[in-house]
């Protein structure tokens, strides 16, 4: 009779033990929510005040463009891309190295080649100037192309190409200060920007997040995939902002075969590694790993859980890139 007794009393201890770990845990991710509200919430403004300035400096480019483009060949325009399927294709500009001027030493370089700016009088600005010693002609080409599709206040806007002289290159806005570019890779691991590291807050990093967030719902919501979101390609301006930087590896989601990997890469989602075609719940893999790179550096537990989410090893798993942006729904 005593052992029963007993038996009833841990039964009971043990269910309110469960009652108040559920308790626990439910507190603990409505704080969260909450958290997460309330910091989406003020990016919101910070987006729309960015947004209205943003398309006041479009539609001043656009129209320079337009003026370039009247000059432009007809041969280059009407040029047709593999895979890249537009009805209305722009044409691109050819840069001449007499319409630019105070070229700057190298600031960046990768297996595409190397980057340094320039000032270009036209519109009184630096430039960068992307150079592809391996690309031919129509591969410069079409990165521009996409580029200047994905036209998005988050991606750097496209002033030209240079496909006239080898070694072919890209010119395309310059993010950054003092002829420099950071990228989220640079801001986490290197020393030399510890500085610049040190003076983002938790909001700054939330703002980078839903920029990137923004630009690639954006391509996605165009039928495309950027297939190779990682730290290295996104920039952070002086302002806090977020920029999402090269497109070669840009596909249609509707022709996006899989591909086999003879290197296991972090940023790629599992199922591509496994040779099955990327989507947009891969793309959302790969920016989830930075945002989860980001929540280990700056020990922000909101960033690290969302990128937990978001880079899980199952694709239905992962938040879509909406609920990325709207995590109120």
């Amino acid at each position: 009779m005593g052992r029963s007794v007993e038996q009833k009393r841990k039964s009971r201890n043990l269910r309110k033990k469960r009652k108040r770990a559920e308790r626990y845990k439910s507190k603990r991710e409505e704080k969260v929510q909450t958290r997460v509200e309330a910091i989406v919430c003020v990016i919101r403004k910070d987006f729309d005040q960015q947004k209205r300035i943003a398309s006041k400096y479009y539609n001043k480019w656009k129209q320079c463009m337009l003026d370039i483009n009247n000059n432009f060949k007809k041969s280059e325009s009407s040029k047709v891309l593999p895979g890249l399927q537009v009805q209305q294709q722009k044409s691109l500009p050819n840069i001449e190295p007499d319409e630019l001027e105070n070229p700057s030493p190298c600031i960046g370089s990768g297996s595409f080649g190397q980057c340094r700016t320039w000032y270009y009088p036209r519109f009184d600005i630096n430039i960068v100037e992307k150079i592809m010693p391996d690309s031919n002609e129509t591969t410069v080409y079409k990165k521009a192309l996409y580029q200047q599709m994905f036209a998005h206040r988050c991606v750097p806007h496209v002033f030209g190409i240079n496909n006239t002289r080898k070694p072919y290159s890209l010119f395309m806005e310059f993010v950054g200060k003092d002829l420099q570019s950071l990228t989220i890779h640079k801001l986490l691991y290197d020393k030399q920007s510890m500085d610049i590291m040190g003076s983002m807050t938790v909001p700054d990093w939330f703002r980078v997040c839903y920029d990137i967030a923004n630009a690639l719902q954006y391509i996605h919501e165009k039928g495309f995939l950027h297939c190779d979101i990682k730290t290295n390609n996104v920039l952070v301006s002086h302002h806090k902002n977020g920029y999402l930087i090269d497109f070669g590896k840009v596909k249609q989601i509707a022709y996006a075969p899989g591909k086999k990997y003879a290197k296991v890469y972090n940023y790629i989602a599992p199922e591509v590694l496994n040779s099955h075609p990327p989507s947009p719940a891969s793309d959302v893999y790969s920016f989830g790993i930075i945002i989860k790179a980001i929540g280990e550096t700056i020990g922000d537990n909101t960033l690290l859980e969302l990128g937990q989410q978001s880079s899980s090893a199952i694709p239905a798993q992962r938040p879509s890139m909406i609920r990325l942006l709207k995590p109120t729904s």
